[in-house]
């Protein structure tokens, strides 16, 4: 679900800050648990989703703050 920053949500954020006022807030991970980290997300995904050909649609829902946040932007650019 796309929900705006701050929205508690179930789940795990796809974004996460790596940098604030020009600072790194942790170091770098090693490539090993980058590669480790991006195999195990993988397999967490259903078959039909890691599968390159034919996939099915995903279905992506949007956070009704969200939602209205856009919605009052476009208004604004009327």
């Amino acid at each position: 679900m796309l929900v705006l920053d701050g929205d508690e949500r179930a789940g795990e954020p796809l974004l996460v800050p790596v940098m604030r006022h020009g600072r790194r807030l942790r170091p770098s991970p090693s490539l090993q648990s980058v590669r480790d980290y991006a195999r195990t997300q993988v397999a967490l995904l259903p078959p039909v989703l890691r599968q390159l050909e034919s996939a099915c649609p995903y279905r992506v829902e949007v956070s009704s703050a969200l939602w209205n946040m856009a919605l009052a932007i476009d208004l604004q650019n009327v």
